[in-house]
């Protein structure tokens, strides 16, 4: 469909029934020589192939403010004094303006609809996958703070406390020591901040940065893939370069979460074979996720907000090589930085195309394939099911990926009730589907860092120490003789008969057979820190403390804690960055 187009000519007027065209209805003189034409064939042709679209509206056009009788309004910014344009009303109340002298669209809700119920009623009956894109940009550029109920906010506040305590945590690392050198040595203007340092660079810097240490260490939550650590460092970098509130930060990454779950459940039953072939959910979602989190920062309107939300898709990637490496955490940098740009393009009213989520060569049919996807309830309860709440993420006990988290839970429950020592075991098992084993697929590595992705390992760890923490990963603890003695007890049993369903996939019990015979089992359900067994305050901000600590001390510790609790009621993001800095 020609979402922006030039007509020839400085005036048209013209109706459009069915798919058919209505007749020229004048000729109107400009400061120029005489024009008039008719639409263009091709026009023509392109508003009778999509009628959905085109069919039950109408087209008007006028010349010029100066034409008399002219009653239209042009956009805001269209400037251009002697712009012809065109209006197209669709059923879902978004208009469509077409200029001769600006090329651009603008959206406008029918009758003073707002902003939810226009991005509800775009797929009423059931949804549209032609509108998923004009839908999920609605609702990210006109879902204010008070739009959002209050559980959902609070659950928006514990995700970000815990992403900015991952990154502090990360930045004292060697890769995020590197991560901080490459973005100082690029220098910039000074618009935004990194978290754990004293730099000052620009937005789209900042984003990139501070989204590469949020998910270095594979600390971030989980659950539809790692939102938080694309999302929040795009809306924070772009909130504190303009000054926002708190508030504002807030529910820009409530919009970001909701987003990105509603590209993830689209295609979420494929999932698993898109891993396979080697794509990362989390940059793949994240990257149009995080523009729609700092496009409404900003206050894109929805045409600029399709805009960016397009570009951005057009940078989603990301490859499951990378698991077990540095490079994974590259991949929320690089969701971030893409949102940041795609945002500062769209808000110059940088033109795209305004269908790249679900248009036949668009995000979906290109990563997904046709028919593994479907984006019919795009809008089923946008704006009042928040996903932050149900399903909700899981906010992670353990720094390693999520597909170990059923197993350590269960062995380390079976370590404290049962009083095991590790000498006094032969052998630790666990069961696991063969698919997750695409995911923690190293098997006694030999790098301290693969270890987060090898089940064998961390459930070594946990047998040996009955812990697995930031201090489990490092070259020297995977290759002392106690850790290799301890990765020689744990085997991992692959059923391939298990049915292939998402219960299955996920299961991992543990039993541990004792040296006198013995055997324990425990099986896992729901993880420490999911929604279904939440940690508690205490142990939320007890991990903040174990990973921030590493940079910030003392008073300034608490007061980060402090201000990240009461996150929306803080008058400026620059003072959040204050605590986070050195």
């Amino acid at each position: 469909m020609e979402r922006a187009g030039r007509f020839e000519g400085k005036t048209i007027a013209l109706a459009a029934r069915g798919s058919m065209l209505g007749a020229f209805l004048g000729i109107f003189s400009g400061p120029g020589p005489l024009l008039a034409s008719f639409v263009s064939y091709a026009t023509e042709r392109r508003i009778a192939k999509d009628p959905f679209r085109f069919g039950k509206g109408a087209i008007e056009g006028v010349a010029g403010p100066e034409v008399a009788n002219n009653t239209a309004t042009a956009p805001p910014s269209i400037s251009a004094h002697y712009a012809s344009k065109a209006q197209l009303h669709l059923p879902s109340g978004i208009r469509y303006w077409h200029t001769d002298h600006v090329d651009t669209m603008r959206t406008r809700d029918a009758g003073g609809m707002p902003g939810i119920a226009a991005a509800r009623a775009a797929t009423a009956g059931g949804g549209n996958d032609m509108e998923a894109t004009a839908v999920l940009s609605a609702f990210a550029s006109r879902t204010r703070p008070h739009d959002i109920s209050a559980e959902a906010i609070a659950a928006t506040k514990r995700h970000i406390l815990d992403c900015a305590g991952v990154a502090l945590a990360a930045a004292t690392e060697p890769a995020g020591r590197i991560i901080l050198d490459i973005t100082e040595e690029q220098g910039g203007a000074a618009q935004a901040r990194v978290f754990g340092s004293g730099l000052r660079t620009t937005t789209v810097a900042a984003a990139w940065a501070n989204g590469a240490l949020a998910h270095l260490l594979d600390y971030d939550d989980t659950g539809f893939s790692h939102p938080t650590a694309c999302i929040l460092p795009a809306a924070l970098a772009m909130a504190e370069s303009i000054g926002a509130s708190g508030s504002d930060l807030v529910a820009a990454v409530c919009v970001g979460l909701e987003v990105f779950e509603r590209l993830s459940s689209s295609g979420r039953q494929h999932e698993p074979a898109l891993r396979r072939r080697g794509f990362h959910p989390t940059s793949l979602y994240g990257c149009s996720a995080a523009a729609a989190a700092a496009g409404n920062i900003v206050g894109l309107n929805p045409t600029q907000m399709a805009v960016a939300i397009g570009l951005a898709a057009a940078n989603a990637g990301g490859l499951t090589q990378h698991f077990g490496t540095w490079g994974k955490g590259i991949h929320a940098g690089n969701a971030a930085r893409a949102g940041v740009t795609s945002v500062l393009l769209a808000r110059k009213d940088y033109l795209a195309d305004l269908e790249c989520i679900e248009g036949d060569y668009g995000f979906f049919s290109a990563f997904h394939g046709p028919g593994n996807y479907d984006l019919g309830k795009m809008a089923d309860g946008l704006g009042t099911h928040w996903s932050i709440v149900d399903p909700g993420l899981t906010i992670k006990n353990y720094p390693c990926c999520g597909g170990n988290l059923r197993a350590l839970d269960a062995a380390q429950a079976l370590l404290r009730e049962n009083d095991i020592r590790f000498d006094d075991v032969a052998r630790l098992e666990v069961d696991v589907h063969p698919d997750l084993l695409h995911v923690v697929r190293f098997h006694k590595p030999r790098q301290g860092f693969r270890g987060k992705f090898s089940i064998d390992y961390v459930l070594a760890a946990m047998l040996l120490d009955g812990r697995v923490d930031l201090d489990s990963f490092t070259d020297a603890y995977c290759n002392a003789p106690r850790m290799r003695a301890s990765l020689d007890k744990v085997q991992v049993n692959a059923h391939a008969g298990w049915p292939n369903d998402a219960t299955a996939r996920r299961k991992s019990p543990v039993t541990i057979t004792m040296n006198d015979g013995r055997t324990f089992t425990r099986t896992v359900e729901k993880v420490r820190g999911s929604p279904g067994n939440p940690m508690t305050r205490d142990e939320l901000v007890g991990k903040y403390r174990g990973c921030a600590s590493r940079v910030l001390q003392g008073e300034r510790l608490e007061q980060s804690i402090a201000m990240l609790e009461a996150l929306d009621k803080t008058p400026a993001v620059k003072e959040l960055m204050d605590t986070l800095t050195i």
